[in-house]
């Protein structure tokens, strides 16, 4: 019986291996024929060994082809990231900064930091927490997705999350802070999930369609004026579900769509192009087409009028002083405020009540508020203020943090710093010290090998470096070693 070849690309017939070597003399002598090439291209099938040419339908043959490129395409490389570090990390199997079909398995409470600019195809990041400072991540796909299942994503800096592929977010929270910003570029669903837009960071989703679903919250601005975080459509349509919304969280927040959102809820749309809520007037923001300025919320019945909060925070800040710790905020407006409760943390987790400071009530004005903790816990102690209204709706303010020194241990001060902080060291530490700077990233910023201390304060300049919090460690050859968080304002 006569043996054939099944395509000029040397797939052969199972029944002889000989097929192969005479494909390969029959390729050399006739492939160049224009008869022979034109019976290839209408699938038909020769006789190697001579005889006729008989067609065949080679459909059996292209399908065993798509089977085999699509298994070979879906292969998968897994990384399970079980402890905290970063994404090039050279103690353990480093990430491709060019990763493909990657899975990356990060461990509850567990920190996986980008030391460096990366691009995903068709990737998955499932659990744990991602940090990125000043860096971008590309999404891009070959046909596939890129989605982030029960991760926390925190993007400091300059960093930009941007890409071609449909981002599928489920059972996440994704916080931006600075003037960082996400740029998705096809199909965004939000599923079970928050996305959050602090200080000057923004949205500008250029393809869609983005979804909310299940109780999803889309949101810009943390209440503030100095926040100008904002969400930007520029072409996809919005669709929210069931009880998820966009929420904006005060004047100079807004959402910039000339197209209508579409509520699958109860099958209507909205438009917000022309609305008139605030702006203009006694607002810092004319009214113009088509933003929709703060505090607002769009969900399933409509656009809306946010409650305004009880107060517009400007300032919060903690200083230590000796033993005790200041606490000093100032407030731009009171709207029907009722006071303030002081909670302190040594985690920043876990919090307790410490005091009560009485409101305003109603001001246009700035007013100043302070409180001292004449009894601050040792080392670590972490603020934050619960502003609470008339109507004990309430409203968190930022986490500020401050260390105090005890017996052998190292002082930080001023904390925040703006031009230099002191670094303070107990008469306990050897010689040969070492005082190391960390960014948020996990990069060496700065480095000082410091003398035997007997008390001396050894001043560290930081104003070289953009605002943002800061990790200053300091280690000797006893094994001594000291973390501390360190906060720089400009």
């Amino acid at each position: 019986m006569a043996k054939y070849s099944t395509y000029p690309y040397r797939f052969c017939s199972p029944k002889s291996i000989s097929v192969f070597r005479k494909w390969e003399a029959f390729n050399s002598r006739h492939a160049c024929n224009p008869l022979y090439f034109n019976k290839i291209k209408t699938g038909t099938r020769f006789d190697i060994s001579g005889t006729e040419a008989k067609r065949t339908n080679m459909k059996q043959i292209f399908t065993l082809l798509i089977l085999t490129v699509t298994l070979t395409a879906q292969a998968q490389t897994t990384y399970n990231i079980t402890s905290n570090r970063t994404w090039t990390n050279s103690n353990s199997n480093a990430i491709p900064t060019n990763c493909i079909n990657c899975i990356i398995n990060i461990s509850s409470g567990v920190t996986l930091t980008l030391d460096a600019d990366v691009t995903l195809q068709n990737c998955s990041f499932i659990g744990g927490t991602v940090t990125m400072n000043n860096r971008t991540m590309t999404l891009q796909t070959s046909g596939g997705k890129t989605y982030f299942t029960n991760t926390k994503l925190s993007v400091t800096g300059t960093s930009l999350v941007k890409g071609s592929a449909p981002v599928i977010i489920t059972g996440s929270v994704f916080k931006f802070y600075n003037t960082s910003s996400f740029n998705p570029q096809q199909q965004l669903d939000i599923d079970a999930s928050q996305l959050y837009f602090y200080d000057n960071s923004y949205l500008t989703a250029t393809g869609g369609p983005v979804n909310l679903m299940n109780k999803s919250i889309l949101a810009a601005g943390d209440g503030t004026l100095k926040s100008a975080a904002y969400l930007f459509f520029n072409g996809p349509t919005l669709n929210i579900y069931d009880a998820s919304s966009v929420m904006l969280g005060n004047n100079n927040n807004y959402y910039f769509n000339w197209s209508s959102y579409n509520s699958k809820s109860n099958n209507k749309s909205y438009n917000t192009t022309n609305n008139k809520l605030n702006c203009d007037n006694a607002y810092p923001n004319r009214c113009q087409s088509p933003n929709v300025y703060g505090p607002s919320t769009m969900n399933s019945t409509g656009l809306s009028a946010s409650t305004t909060l009880p107060v517009v925070l400007t300032d919060f800040t903690t200083t230590a002083q000796g033993n005790t710790i200041l606490l000093s905020w100032s407030t731009q407006q009171e709207s029907n405020s009722a006071y303030f409760v002081i909670e302190r943390s040594a985690d920043g987790i876990n919090w307790s009540i410490q005091a009560t400071v009485n409101a305003k009530g109603n001001s246009s004005v700035v007013s100043k508020y302070s409180f001292t903790d004449a009894r601050p816990l040792a080392n670590a102690n972490y603020y934050r203020l619960k502003m609470v209204d008339l109507d004990n709706s309430f409203q968190y303010s930022k986490i500020n943090s401050v260390r105090i020194s005890t017996s052998g241990s190292v002082s930080v001060y001023p904390n925040p710093a703006t031009t230099n902080v002191y670094v303070s060291l107990p008469a306990t530490i050897s010689d040969n010290a070492t005082l190391r700077l960390f960014n948020t990233a996990g990069q060496l910023m700065q480095q000082l090998t410091l003398t035997k201390g007997n008390g001396s304060t050894v001043t560290v300049p930081v104003q070289q470096y953009t605002a943002g919090t800061y990790l200053l460690q300091i280690t000797d050859a006893s094994g001594f070693k000291q973390s501390n968080m360190l906060v720089i304002n400009k």
